[in-house]
């Protein structure tokens, strides 16, 4: 056989794999949407490579224990803290990228340092609880007799505590993120 017959027949084979053929077009799709991305201006080289949010987040359908969602805040609360404590407040504020396109609340520093101590306040509260790192706390549907009132209101008040966080950032919309991504095509 020469080398042609030899192409030709793993063609025809690979060809007649139907899996094999719908893997690689989903693969190919992959891979023109990437470099169209990167090509557009849509996602630039530096989104790829920057932080977004405390490590090791679970992705979707996954289950943050209350320990690390406590680890969670304290972690946006003392990056928010350490920009407000700086000689320029609003320079500080403006560089924050850690969330990618999330920025920090455009309030008058006194605000967001109140904001922050009701943070640290009720973190603090729920730091010195034991119940915090029981097994059962993850979640709030737990019947057992005893202590699950203590956990629903355990998470009730982490519930509390991600929602007075949130507040130190600005809403999500998309409106932003359609004209920050639009603005690289019209001025």
């Amino acid at each position: 056989m020469t080398a042609g017959s030899m192409e030709k027949r793993t063609l025809r084979k690979f060809l007649r794999h139907r899996p094999a053929v719908v893997s690689f077009v989903i693969i190919l799709m992959y891979a023109i949407t990437a470099v169209l991305l990167v090509m557009t201006g849509w996602i630039t080289l530096d989104d790829t490579t920057q932080r977004v949010g405390p490590m090791l987040t679970p992705g979707f359908g996954g289950i943050q224990k209350p320990e690390k969602r406590l680890q969670d805040v304290s972690w946006l609360a003392e990056r928010v803290e350490s920009l407000a404590k700086r000689k320029n407040f609003d320079d500080a504020i403006g560089s924050f990228n850690d969330l990618g396109q999330r920025k920090i609340a455009a309030v008058p520093k006194e605000e967001l340092k109140a904001r922050l101590e009701s943070v640290w306040e009720l973190h603090d509260e729920l730091a010195e609880s034991d119940d915090l790192n029981r097994p059962g706390t993850q979640n709030s549907d737990s019947t057992a007799a005893d202590g699950s009132s203590t956990k629903a209101a355990i998470l009730t008040k982490l519930a509390d505590l991600e929602q007075r966080t949130e507040r130190l950032l600005e809403p999500v919309s998309a409106d932003y993120s359609m004209r920050r991504k639009g603005r690289r095509f019209w001025p």
